[in-house]
């Protein structure tokens, strides 16, 4: 009795980082003596399975489900938390009087300029808006002219990234002991420019034979990832480039990695590179979202490879060049001058890792 009762609203929770983060709420709320209940607009998935077994309530609506409506009353919530759901989600939830709490995880450079009206009647909406980066937090500032309540960074779980000795990692893996070996996490979409990776790890491997680059996540279409395997496929014929695909285990793969790569054209604050950061690796991520956080390299100059190195790893440029400005339009029309910046600065920073990679071990603390 007394309890304040938070509804955790989203899409759907299959994988990702978005997912994760309402997972961590979802299951660290509670010790805060918040009660908790998980409604998906339109399909379950791996992460509400797992919240399930973990004794979380989760209610799908889609297919005969229980209206939002419904879930708001039956449940007896007094705060939504949104992430990202539909605008007629929350649009619902307000008509019940119950206040919402928007969270804003990506710089969405994918909208329309009709879906930006429609994110500009959710910001309208909402009662309150958190950011997960200040980087994510002024790009919709801009386009819907709501700033942010807060700004509060995507946390990890130590749990989900429990690491294990190296050499039984790489053994499980099937790695060379001496081998430099990166990792990306994450969904193989446009949004991670995987293209921009497989060719600064090409050039790469022209000097260092013997590296390898693993990525993890599932494949979707807007990646042409067929196209991308078929350009690379001596890369991956030599093992050098390995998919593997989704998986649980994230421990035991950045246990098995020297380094953590991700060349994204627009993030939010990647929970990938922070559970890499968490388990002592070196982060090499490209001027987006969090990064310049994560890192360790603030401030907005045009900066070459000596000045993004940090304790933390490096920056290099967003292959589109302003994060605050990378859109559709600019990810089609591939931004050459930007892009071959960027590839060319990713090329140094693994080899810069890759030539050192006792140094970067003893700092992993």
């Amino acid at each position: 009795p007394g309890q304040v009762k938070v509804g955790l609203l989203a899409t759907s929770f299959g994988t990702g980082g978005l997912e994760e983060v309402v997972a961590m709420l979802a299951r660290t709320l509670p010790v805060q003596g918040l009660g908790v209940a998980v409604y998906c607009t339109d399909a379950g998935g791996r992460v509400a399975e797992r919240l399930r077994r973990a004794g979380v309530a989760v209610t799908v609506g889609a297919s005969g489900g229980p209206t939002i409506s419904s879930w708001v009353d039956a449940v007896g919530v007094d705060v939504v938390s949104s992430h990202f759901a539909s605008v007629d989600a929350v649009r619902a939830v307000v008509a019940c009087g119950v206040p919402v709490v928007e969270t804003v995880h990506n710089s969405y450079a994918w909208l329309s300029e009709e879906e930006w009206a429609e994110e500009r009647s959710r910001a309208e909406l909402v009662h309150g808006l958190v950011a997960v980066s200040e980087v994510a937090a002024e790009y919709y500032a801009a386009r819907t002219g709501r700033s942010a309540d807060a700004v509060v960074p995507n946390a990890v779980h130590p749990g989900r990234v429990s690491a294990i000795p190296r050499t039984i990692a790489r053994r499980r893996l099937g790695i060379e002991t001496d081998a430099p070996v990166f990792v990306s996490v994450g969904r193989l979409t446009r949004q991670k420019n995987v293209a921009g990776l497989l060719s600064a790890f090409a050039a790469l491997c022209e000097e260092v034979p013997n590296a390898q680059l693993l990525l993890v996540g599932p494949a979707d279409d807007s990646e042409p990832w067929a196209a991308l395997r078929a350009a690379c496929r001596p890369l991956i014929e030599s093992g050098a480039v390995r998919w593997l695909g989704a998986t649980d285990d994230i421990g035991m793969v950045l246990s098995a990695a020297d380094a953590f790569v991700s060349n994204s054209w627009y993030e939010g604050w990647s929970v990938a590179a922070s559970e890499a950061a968490w388990c002592g690796l070196p982060l090499i991520l490209s001027d987006a979202g969090g990064a310049r956080s994560l890192v360790g390299v603030e401030g907005e100059a045009e900066r070459g490879l000596g000045d993004a190195q940090a304790a933390r790893g490096f920056l290099v440029p967003n292959p589109g060049g302003d994060p605050l400005r990378v859109d559709d339009a600019v990810i089609g029309a591939r931004a050459p001058g930007a892009r071959m910046a960027n590839e060319v600065a990713l090329t140094a920073a693994l080899r810069a890792v890759a030539g050192d990679l006792a140094g970067w071990s003893a700092r992993s603390d």
